[in-house]
């Protein structure tokens, strides 16, 4: 009879061991956090023999923990409106210290925050909780809540369920590091866009001198991809073209719309006031008057006669 008993904890031992492989497998199939979550900790609150189980996540802006996942009959219930600080409620102080935790009666333990209880009409009794550590560093809380058999969790619980929270915190890591990757490609996608927007303000053909008197050449390259450096060419009669250069203070995308503004207001300006010192201090004046965050422009602009090739 006892040797029976033996071979059933074994048995028991060796399922648990694949359930472990599964989660391996869970967790190279996908990399949304959200369905990662909800398929490793159902695997997690099968193998432990749980009623529910749930995950919190550390909310670093606000210092909270935040409910991600709650699986169990009323489940639904509590997911995302239950936030905690630290040392409140079981996950609270497991989070605070760092610790893993068995609380064999909710009733008899203060820590417990029943406002979940009442929340979802779900009676918690016992609860098994683990940090969710990355490089020593604590990002979440994962709790099973009430074994199947009313038993009180155990120390080999304990032991397994420590062992599915690293593959669970494995899981958020990964995930979170390919969603930064998704949002570094969207981004740079968004400022290669931008860098194609704003070479369209500059001048795409340059007018030339007669008689081979001068050429006209530019190039622009920003140190990133969008800046404030500006240049733009414009014949202003059939004789003299207008040469203007400048750089934005500051670079990146709030530059590269400060240029782009600029650049509109030259080409108004220039129309109806030809003389270079006139045109920089009504441009001047409206810089003066639209300015924000202490953003500046240093500006040159020449009057070029193409018969001569001298600035007039």
């Amino acid at each position: 009879m006892e040797f029976q008993e033996k071979i059933r904890e074994l048995e028991s031992r060796v399922e648990d061991l694949s359930s472990l492989i599964h989660v391996t497998n869970i967790i190279s199939s996908t990399l949304d956090l959200d369905e990662l979550l909800g398929l490793v900790m159902e695997k997690a609150q099968e193998v432990m023999r749980a009623e529910a189980s749930s995950v919190f996540l550390v909310n670093e802006e606000l210092n909270v923990l935040e409910c991600e996942v709650a699986l169990g009959s009323h489940g639904d219930k509590i997911i995302k409106t239950i936030r905690l600080t630290k040392g409140q409620g079981v996950a609270g102080w497991v989070w605070q210290q760092a610790a893993p935790l068995i609380v064999p009666d909710v009733k008899k333990d203060q820590r417990f925050y029943s406002a979940a209880d009442q929340l979802s009409g779900f009676q918690t009794k016992s609860i098994l909780a683990v940090p969710l550590k990355n490089k020593e560093k604590i990002i979440g809380v994962a709790e099973v809540i009430n074994r199947a058999d009313g038993n009180e969790f155990t120390d080999y619980d304990l032991d397994l369920f420590k062992t599915f929270c690293q593959q669970v915190a494995m899981a958020i890591e990964n995930a979170r590091v390919h969603q930064i990757e998704l949002e570094q490609e969207r981004l740079r996608q968004q400022l290669e866009s931008a860098k194609e927007i704003q070479q369209s303000f500059m001048p795409q053909k340059l007018p030339q001198g007669e008689n081979g008197i001068f050429d006209i050449a530019a190039r622009n390259l920003p140190a990133i991809s969008v800046g404030g450096d500006l240049f733009d060419v414009l014949m202003l009669d059939d004789r003299h073209v207008g040469i203007l250069i400048g750089d934005v203070s500051g670079k990146g995308i709030p530059a590269a719309l400060y240029m782009a503004r600029l650049m509109s207001d030259f080409r108004f300006y220039v129309q109806k006031h030809r003389d270079p010192g006139v045109l920089l201090d009504k441009l001047n004046d409206l810089l003066v008057d639209r300015s924000r965050h202490g953003m500046f422009v240093t500006l040159q602009f020449a009057v070029v006669d193409i018969w001569t090739g001298k600035i007039v």
